[in-house]
């Protein structure tokens, strides 16, 4: 196994999660292994040196010098220095207990690297998310304008009804649901709705326009001299899955025609508006 530095961490490179715990592994056992085999040798080289010892007697004292068993021997034949060796052994095993405990430093830093490598990959999964999030909202376009499309009167009913606007002019998104008049906010965000409705002389137009279940505007029209044309808009704010819609109120008229002649073609007198102006 290798010891991996934290200056070699490259944070401009990708570099796996799990290569980088197997790179920074501490081998231990081989440290503690070292660590025994210098003893053994400490140990024997100890019993070493006390068998070379030997006791001189009065024969063999020169002049206050102690002589070998064979003083015929060359120089260069006599054993070892073992009190060196000792002392070499007990600095080699004193230099492998520093690196054993600094290998002990560099595992709890690199422990310390890998948690912060969590931290920061967490980090940036979340910010690929959100990133993700804002591109497909800032994608999405919405926008619908849809209108009666009848010829004559809407109503008067003994309760309140939704409108359905089955004339589809635009659609961006398909928000709108033509089947059944409610428009679902695909994203959440910020929205202009307006309504536009026409009653006939004499008959009184009310109708109200809804988030969810809130009644939010009122649109009204009267006038008994002739047609009249009422109207309201508003600005909401929806999150996604809000829904919006207009519903007429029990015993109200609208009116409302389409002509397809040519060049003077109109499609409706009534209509329903909603555009995103931003996302959220």
């Amino acid at each position: 196994m290798l010891l991996l530095p934290a200056g070699d961490i490259n944070p401009h490179k990708p570099f796996s999660l799990h290569m980088q715990i197997a790179a920074i592994c501490v081998p231990q056992q081989m440290l503690r292994k070292m660590r025994f085999s210098v003893a053994g040798l400490v140990f024997l080289c100890s019993s070493q040196i006390g068998a070379l010892v030997v006791f001189p007697d009065s024969s063999e004292v020169k002049h206050g010098m102690v002589t070998t068993e064979h003083p015929g021997e060359a120089e260069g034949s006599r054993q070892p220095n073992m009190s060196d060796l000792l002392l070499k052994l007990v600095e080699m095993e004193n230099r492998l207990t520093a690196a054993e405990n600094q290998a002990k430093d560099v595992q709890k830093e690199n422990e310390v690297l890998i948690d912060q490598l969590k931290y920061m990959e967490a980090r940036l999964r979340i910010s690929e998310v959100q990133v993700e999030t804002m591109n497909a909202k800032a994608g999405t376009k919405v926008a619908f304008s849809v209108g009666l499309g009848g010829t004559g009167y809407y109503g008067p009913f003994n309760t309140d009804v939704t409108l359905v606007y089955p004339i589809v002019l635009t659609n961006f998104g398909n928000a709108y649901n033509p089947a059944t008049g409610i428009f679902t906010a695909p994203v959440g965000g910020v929205y202009h709705f307006t309504v536009y409705h026409h009653s006939g002389p004499n008959r009184r137009s009310d109708s109200m326009l809804y988030k969810n279940h809130d009644q939010i505007a009122f649109i009204s029209a009267l006038n008994k001299d002739g047609s009249y044309n009422g109207s309201n808009g508003v600005i909401l704010q929806l999150e996604k899955g809000d829904v919006v819609y207009v519903r007429l109120m029990a015993d109200s008229w609208l009116w409302d025609h389409v002509n397809n002649v040519p060049h003077h073609g109109s499609k409706g007198w009534c209509h329903f508006n909603g555009i995103l102006l931003f996302p959220e």
